[in-house]
């Protein structure tokens, strides 16, 4: 439409301004009462021209369709973008703790030796005072202890069944858990310093096909580096086929 318009004027303004030159150049070849006739002739077809174009061009500019900047605002939430990348962060540092943990681990077929093996590992790598190494036995329907790193008890750890005591719940559960108030009554741990009582305790359970085959019992005087569970829970996953040979 506004094409079109622009066509319109162009052609009435042309077909003025040629009869205005027309008359222009015949303009001392007439009579002297013509000239007066061509002079107002003239100077109404220049204003009639005028007009014309002022109208169509205001008419155009009314029709043309405003531009419109459109400004997209992505959906962007900080508060999840930034939980997701300490998420990933998190889930990096846990696998590289576990992957120098389990890295040059040697190959070892006796339980007990391997048990042992793990304990110590863990007890140096995070600074643990005290562990218990559980192991499911099938026949029975109970844990069974497998090892110990510096257990001191006047009674042997005892063995437990799913959904008995704190470390049945977390078989049970399958989850890791960790406790940061250790009650005084709960555990001791003797050296050549005293005795005394942890201030973390924590459960990793070990899950093979969707069962647990067996639970780290451990416990520090200092707090657990971050981010505990993920970091055992990885560890338990590169475990458990290990482990699984052994239950």
């Amino acid at each position: 439409m506004i094409k079109r318009n622009s066509n319109i004027v162009f052609i009435v303004f042309l077909v003025f301004s040629l009869v205005e030159l027309s008359l222009v150049l015949n303009l001392f070849s007439l009579p002297q009462n013509m000239q007066i006739f061509s002079g107002i002739a003239y100077v109404f077809f220049a204003i009639v021209a005028t007009f014309l174009l002022l109208k169509f061009v205001s008419t155009a500019d009314k029709n043309r369709p405003k531009e419109e900047v459109k400004i997209i605002y992505k959906n962007f939430d900080k508060e999840k973008a930034d939980k997701e990348l300490i998420e990933k962060k998190t889930k990096d540092k846990a696998e590289k703790i576990a992957d120098s943990f389990i890295k040059d681990l040697p190959v070892i077929e006796d339980k007990e030796k391997f048990t042992e093996l793990i304990l110590n590992k863990l007890a140096k790598t995070f600074h643990l005072v005290q562990g218990v190494f559980y192991l499911w036995n099938e026949q029975k329907q109970v844990f069974n202890t497998a090892n110990t790193y510096a257990f001191y008890s006047t009674e042997q750890a005892k063995d437990f069944a799913i959904g008995e005591g704190i470390n049945g719940q977390v078989a049970k559960n399958k989850k890791f858990l960790l406790i940061d108030n250790v009650p005084d009554d709960y555990v001791n741990v003797v050296s050549g310093l005293g005795e005394g009582t942890p201030n973390f305790l924590a459960f990793m359970p070990i899950i093979y096909n969707e069962k647990t085959i067996g639970i780290i019992e451990f416990a520090s005087f200092i707090e657990l580096p971050q981010p505990t569970e993920k970091i055992f829970n990885t560890l338990a996953q590169h475990l458990s086929p290990i482990i699984q040979k052994f239950v």
